[in-house]
């Protein structure tokens, strides 16, 4: 499968921030918490996944410190940001697990047999190697130096609860969902016609608490969560939207898994399939020398060439798919690794505020744990998907 790239889903850049009461905090605060947001991103971009978290964290805890509202706009970007590196670091962790568990229980003459074919996209293109030697700290409700060592205790070779992927998925989920609920306010705010870099970032939002349900197997909930993104990039972006065709693309793997979903989920992979063949046109336009879309016209005729290819396969591994879900038998393993990433979108309906925001400042890391084991990382095995 041809390797693809997509566009950062980094949140924006924060605003200066104000305390509850409305007053800026120090200068001296303002330009910590910028530095480390700062840092945090380019942390994610080497997918060093526990320094983003450390960094992200700080930042959160310094605007906390200082008296920033809970939901004030400045703490989005941070929590967006906190929340997928949380992601990531889960599936990372989840990945050395599962290598493990196979490595015990399957016997090395049955080969590849029980390999099958998965159609993964992936988020953005962040090519440079992973740095797993950093350490993740955690602070939570009733931890501290007696609970660390009494799980260091529980059992020869034995974990804590602390040290399982699921609490990072479910921390993520719970940080990315009091970024959704900013978003949605500050579109309130502004008016839907003059939000659409917070709507862009609401949909980067959706899609990963898409992902993040897709891997905790809540397929539902990923479903309406892909629809919220994918109903927000179809107002905003055109029809040949790498972005866009992604979101497709996610929804149909969620709805795959769904009871009754199989036949929506082919018009998706049908309206993705679609959406490629309309990049690939804008593609060939450009390179012919006539009027194509600003983000083509803006690319080197190299870049055009190459994402042209890039296209072009990716077409033919969707023509693949479509007839995979018009003549094969429903799997129910499709998802695991099927969605992470595929980059673009999500959709359905937009989640009501239910109760009050969780206090942000208990999923500081404090507690210690050994990093994984250096190993192929998860997003290095599927393809890329690139936002126009």
């Amino acid at each position: 499968m041809s390797r693809m790239s997509a566009a950062d889903a980094s949140a924006p850049a924060a605003p200066v921030t104000a305390t509850s009461n409305g007053t800026p905090i120090p200068e001296d605060k303002q330009a910590q918490v910028t530095k480390l947001l700062a840092e945090g991103k380019k942390a994610l971009a080497l997918k060093q996944w526990e320094e983003a978290i450390e960094k992200h964290a700080s930042a959160l805890q310094i605007q906390d410190e200082a008296g920033v509202d809970q939901l004030d706009v400045s703490k989005a970007p941070l929590l967006f940001n906190y929340g997928r590196a949380l992601f990531e670091l889960a599936l990372s962790q989840q990945g050395v697990m599962g290598k493990e568990e196979v490595a015990k229980e399957t016997d090395p003459s049955d080969g590849d047999k029980d390999k099958s074919s998965k159609f993964v996209f992936e988020g953005d293109g962040d090519d440079e190697e992973e740095e797993g030697d950093g350490e993740v700290e955690r602070d939570e409700e009733g931890g501290g130096e007696g609970e660390e060592q009494e799980g260091a205790e529980g059992g020869e070779g034995g974990e804590g609860e602390d040290d399982l992927p699921e609490d990072d998925f479910n921390a993520a989920w719970e940080v990315l969902d009091v970024a959704r609920t900013i978003y949605e306010r500050e579109i309130g705010k502004k008016g839907e016609k003059n939000a659409r870099d917070d709507k862009m970032s609401l949909a980067e939002c959706y899609l990963l608490l898409g992902d993040i349900s897709c891997e905790t197997e809540k397929f539902d909930q990923a479903v309406q969560d892909y629809k919220a993104a994918l109903d927000i990039k179809k107002a905003l972006l055109p029809p040949s939207s790498r972005a866009l065709a992604s979101a497709h693309y996610q929804l149909s793997s969620a709805l795959e898994l769904t009871p009754g979903g199989r036949p929506t989920a082919l018009e998706h992979v049908q309206a993705a399939l679609d959406g490629f063949k309309a990049r690939a046109d804008e593609l060939r336009r450009a390179i012919g020398g006539d009027k194509a879309a600003d983000d083509v016209t803006r690319l080197s005729e190299r870049e055009r060439e190459a994402e042209l290819k890039d296209v072009g396969e990716l077409i033919g591994d969707l023509e693949v798919k479509i007839d995979e879900l018009k003549v094969a038998p429903p799997r129910e393993d499709l998802v695991s690794g099927t969605i992470n990433h595929l980059l673009g979108g999500v959709g359905g309906e937009v989640k009501q505020d239910a109760g009050p925001v969780n206090d942000l400042t208990s999923m500081v890391r404090k507690k210690k744990r050994p990093a994984p084991e250096k190993s192929e990382d998860k997003g290095d095995k599927k393809a890329k998907v690139e936002e126009a």
